[in-house]
């Protein structure tokens, strides 16, 4: 849904050695983008269900990219304001 109405990209990670934890990065792609979600129904009937799927232990809301060796990426989150 967030990358439906191009408010953020999204990429999930789970944990080899513990299969049970997962990382979520959310990636806005703007600041506009962050806040219309916020301001969505739908995100927020979303969120409302989040701890029926897990325990959410950590959620950063700024992170300074530092490197990537994907091209482009470190560039888009900065470009986005991240």
């Amino acid at each position: 849904m967030m990358y439906t109405k191009q408010y953020s990209r999204d990429m999930l990670f789970r944990d080899q050695k513990k299969p049970g934890v997962f990382v979520h990065v959310r990636i806005w792609l703007s600041d506009e983008a962050r806040d219309s979600a916020m301001q969505d129904p739908d995100v927020h009937h979303y969120w409302i269900t989040l701890p029926e799927f897990g325990t959410i232990t950590t959620i950063y809301e700024e992170l300074e990219p530092i490197f990537s060796t994907q091209e482009g990426i470190v560039e888009d989150i900065l470009e986005s304001g991240v």
